[in-house]
């Protein structure tokens, strides 16, 4: 079985999703999804041998998933911090990830994820930029949204 490279709104959803289901729908940065989208993502997740996690898409996650109010804030962060120590952690200096092709175009955090999906592993994201720029290279990678269409 493969790992699983999981981009920034998916991360959060899981977070979120994993302190109360029924917050993701509430959460800001969250509107995309709904708890039955984290029941999916969660499948999906558990069909693989482990997450890959990195500094640049932790930094975000946390973030992003402390936009709210307590308790679910703090919450969140106790959730984070779990599944930061349950995962592998794969570190790509930022000057490395900058000399990526498609930095310009994706960013810093895309480029990052586009470094480890070289070193082995399926990238999970919800990203199109994303997941174009790692289907023409190659990568494996699953786009949440296809999937979520296809179910539809």
């Amino acid at each position: 079985m493969r790992k699983v490279i999981v981009d920034t709104n998916l991360l959060c959803l899981v977070v979120v999703g994993d302190v109360d289901r029924s917050a993701v729908s509430r959460h800001k940065r969250l509107s995309q999804f709904s708890p039955e989208d984290y029941d999916a993502v969660v499948g999906i997740l558990r069909t693989f041998e482990g997450l890959i996690v990195c500094p640049h898409v932790l930094s975000e996650t946390s973030n992003i998933v402390r936009l709210t109010a307590e308790p679910l804030k703090s919450r969140a962060g106790a959730a984070l911090r779990a599944l930061i120590e349950g995962h592998e952690e794969r570190s790509i200096e930022a000057v490395e990830a900058s000399r990526h092709r498609d930095y310009l175009r994706l960013g810093l955090t895309d480029a990052v994820l586009l470094t480890i999906a070289q070193t082995g592993g399926t990238l999970f994201t919800t990203d199109l930029d994303l997941y174009l720029a790692a289907s023409a290279t190659g990568h494996e990678v699953l786009n949440y949204n296809h999937i979520r269409d296809f179910d539809a």
